[in-house]
């Protein structure tokens, strides 16, 4: 799943373990309206196109639990691509959501 947005956005959405349900598992992107969970998020002072919404892991599955079933390359270069973003973004106000495992 790509990040949805721009850097250059003043909000960003920094999704941690999103429920990870969706009717796009191929070529999709973070801001899925298929996703309760992330169209939650979307309602919050979001607007297509001019806030950037990225996931910790860029994946869509059944199941939100990626930190556990990955192997520990795998999380690393998730972990690695969200950093790039989170550093990447020009945001202002970043809000952060999930629970940390």
């Amino acid at each position: 799943m790509r990040p949805s947005g721009s850097l250059s956005s003043k909000l960003a959405h920094y999704l941690h373990e999103p429920s990870h349900t969706t009717s796009h598992l191929a070529n999709g992107e973070t801001a899925d309206i298929t996703n309760g969970c992330i169209v939650m998020v979307m309602g919050n002072a979001f607007k297509r196109g001019h806030t950037l919404i990225f996931d910790y892991m860029y994946c869509r599955s059944e199941r939100s639990r990626g930190l556990v079933e990955y192997s520990p390359p795998v999380v690393k270069c998730h972990e690695t691509f969200a950093r790039q973003k989170y550093e990447s973004s020009q945001a202002k106000v970043v809000m952060i959501y999930g629970k940390k495992l």
